[in-house]
């Protein structure tokens, strides 16, 4: 083996090893889902986003947004944020702990309105996520609602069974 490949390959041995107690050292990271927990609930005023945002994590406020199906015109109204110095964004404007948003909208029982929320965070570890994307099938007066997943909210009705499919 040449010299020069030789000492390169020592380097890069040396550069990986060096590395190996921070990783080991790293906490475990939730995944997305778990770190910024997402529900909504329609009713005859309103849509009621809530994000739950686990202890040691927080969302961008200019990160999060919303579509529906159909459209709603009402402006998300956004609680206030808190200031962070971003190693990633700079002066940032973020949400910790549970975040609720009003979306204004008029509708009666039984209406339905699909929700699409976007948004992203990060890990005070220093670890920032991919935006995402969740979608809530929501019917007024339909109680909490989740992601499509097998949680059930307090009304008792998961997505899966709002959408008329088998637990």
């Amino acid at each position: 083996m040449r010299p020069a490949v030789a000492a390169m390959l020592l380097v890069v041995a040396g550069m990986m090893l060096s590395t190996a107690p921070v990783v080991a050292a790293s906490p475990d990271l939730l995944p997305a889902r778990d770190a910024f927990q997402v529900s909504a609930k329609l009713d005859a005023d309103g849509i009621t986003v809530r994000y739950r945002v686990a202890d040691g994590y927080y969302l961008y406020r200019d990160k999060i947004r919303f579509e529906s199906d159909p459209v709603v015109r009402g402006k998300p109204r956004l609680p206030k944020s808190l200031t962070k110095h971003d190693e990633f964004f700079g002066k940032s404007e973020i949400y910790r702990g549970e975040v609720v948003i009003r979306i204004p909208i008029r509708t009666h029982d039984g209406e339905q309105v699909t929700l699409t929320a976007m948004s992203q965070g990060c890990a005070d570890a220093g670890v920032c996520y991919p935006p995402s994307r969740e979608v809530l099938a929501l019917t007024a007066g339909g109680g909490e609602v989740f992601p499509a997943t097998m949680k059930r909210s307090p009304s008792g009705k998961s997505l899966i069974d709002a959408l008329g499919g088998k637990p």
